[in-house]
């Protein structure tokens, strides 16, 4: 059972040590499954539990990492816990770590020695760093701006610290490539005035966030989405985006989370829409790499009173999901009087000719 640490903050109140023992405490248990391997770790020290939530997580680290050259020089603009610093520090990259909070860069310093890694902290404002003119180009700047305040939880990049929109020349001028961390609500044309090049980042099940990638390697336009591990897929919104009906025996493709956060007019190659405004895919077999879920079709019927009578009748048992329909999932099932369960579902969806119909998958 885990610890009720508001006990244990009363019980211990006025013993600095026993705080400190019991802070530690609550950001590993709070941490341990976005940051395994640094939660095990023993004498690695949180800050703050603030400090801890916020961090990136270990995995994502690993994809930013992979977005800079091994050996390049960074700055990492924003450190706070500093996962981001120690996954490009790891990969031979030499690290310049930015924290304004004295206890934050205290905790930092002392981290990156119990790791062993070569990268540097410095406490202080990253933007007098930038204003700096005699300062030299660096390979890659890494920045994530601080998305809450005290005036609540913001997704415009003008609204977060620093604001990027209103920084980025002097980013692109001190780096030659800037790699911008941000919420996945985020607007992903928001940067399309400096050529960026967008990475959605997600796992099967939820969008994380979106990078922006800047600079003379950027492709300007152009949407890859992570599903961690799973190896990237690019969208091409170049491509004419095909539509079709399906048919028993075709794939059924539910993409995951990043790719739907990539929006509604990204396309697919080798795969057809069944609706503009539907995210989810046919195609006669699976592409290589797709990332989401695949599911043989095995059913389609219209939406009517006869076909709701039918289900009932052949799968008293499945899984209900709605995608661009006019019922809600919970809604659906309740109209179609089926138990949820199993492992096959049923999709109600908008077909690209505007009829509702049921799909069956298994």
């Amino acid at each position: 059972m885990p610890a009720d640490f508001a006990k244990l903050r009363l019980k211990h109140h006025g013993d600095p040590a026993m705080m400190e023992k019991i802070l530690q405490m609550e950001c590993r248990e709070k941490t341990r499954r976005k940051l395994p391997a640094l939660s095990a770790i023993e004498g690695f020290r949180f800050p703050s539990l603030a400090v801890a939530e916020m961090s990136t997580s270990e995995d994502a680290a690993e994809i930013h990492a992979a977005m800079v050259a091994q050996g390049a020089e960074v700055v990492d603009m924003t450190a706070g816990l500093g996962v981001d610093a120690f996954a490009m520090a790891r990969k031979g990259c030499r690290v310049t770590a930015f924290e304004i909070d004295p206890h934050t860069a205290e905790a930092l310093r002392a981290n990156v020695a119990l790791l062993g890694l070569d990268a540097k902290v410095v406490e202080g404002d990253s933007l007098e760093w930038l204003a700096d003119e005699g300062a030299a180009v660096v390979d890659c700047i890494f920045i994530d701006p601080a998305r809450r305040d005290s005036k609540g939880r913001h997704y415009a990049l003008g609204d977060c610290h620093p604001d990027v929109t209103a920084i980025m020349p002097r980013l692109l001028g001190r780096a030659r490539k800037v790699v911008v961390k941000t919420s996945p609500m985020v607007n992903l044309n928001e940067l399309d005035a400096y050529g960026a090049e967008t990475v959605v980042i997600g796992t099967r099940t939820e969008c994380k966030e979106v990078v922006f990638i800047l600079g003379s390697e950027a492709v300007a336009g152009r949407v890859s989405c992570m599903t961690v591990g799973a190896k990237p897929f690019v969208l091409d919104s170049a491509r004419e985006q095909t539509f079709a009906l399906p048919a028993e025996g075709m794939y059924l493709l539910e993409p995951s989370p990043a790719v739907m956060k990539a929006g509604g007019e990204v396309r697919i190659e080798g795969v057809s829409k069944l609706h503009r405004f539907s995210h989810l895919y046919v195609s006669a077999d699976v592409p290589s790499g797709f990332p989401g879920e695949a599911r043989l079709i095995t059913g389609i019927l219209p939406f009517d009173k006869k076909n709701i009578r039918s289900v009932r009748e052949r799968w008293p048992r499945i899984n209900v999901c709605a995608r661009n329909f006019p019922l809600s999932a919970p809604d659906l099932a309740k109209r179609l009087k089926i138990t949820e369960g199993g492992t096959a579902k049923l999709y109600g969806t908008t077909l690209k000719d505007g009829q509702l119909a049921m799909i069956v998958a298994g």
